[in-house]
């Protein structure tokens, strides 16, 4: 059976993947990231991801925190204009003025995100079917 001709070489691309990562940063190019994923290998899957959901809750609620301190100057202030709401309060406290309340919402999903990570990947692995416990790493 000869190949479909609109259907991609992949060997073709995962060749090309290769020639560039080669290109920009020579053979060191390939373990980028070995030593930070050699860091975590004694540590049990659990652990590395009740760390991983609240650095990603902060992640979340820091590039959020701007959007929501003008959202809310918008909605106390009675404002009908966003763009005005974020000119003006630049213009009273400066960049600072968009991370009110940063820490707040830190603190406060921080404690969620570990309760939402640790109860799903506890209900996921529940929830395996009896054979494919072996085949799974935890």
């Amino acid at each position: 059976m000869s190949p479909d001709p609109g259907q991609k070489r992949v060997m073709g691309q995962t060749r090309n993947i290769i020639a560039q990562i080669f290109a920009a940063d020579g053979f060191r190019g390939f373990y980028r990231g070995y030593l930070s994923n050699l860091a975590p290998s004694d540590c049990p899957h659990l652990v590395l991801q009740a760390v991983a959901g609240p650095l990603a809750a902060a992640t979340a609620s820091t590039v959020t925190n701007p959007m929501d301190v003008v959202r809310a100057r918008v909605q106390v202030e009675g404002r009908t204009s966003v763009i005005q709401t974020f000119r003006q309060l630049i213009g009273e406290e400066g960049f600072w003025g968009l991370t009110k309340g940063l820490s707040a919402r830190i603190i406060s999903s921080t404690p969620t995100a570990v309760v939402m990570v640790i109860g799903y990947e506890t209900l996921k692995k529940l929830s395996l079917r009896p054979e494919l416990l072996d085949s799974r790493h935890w």
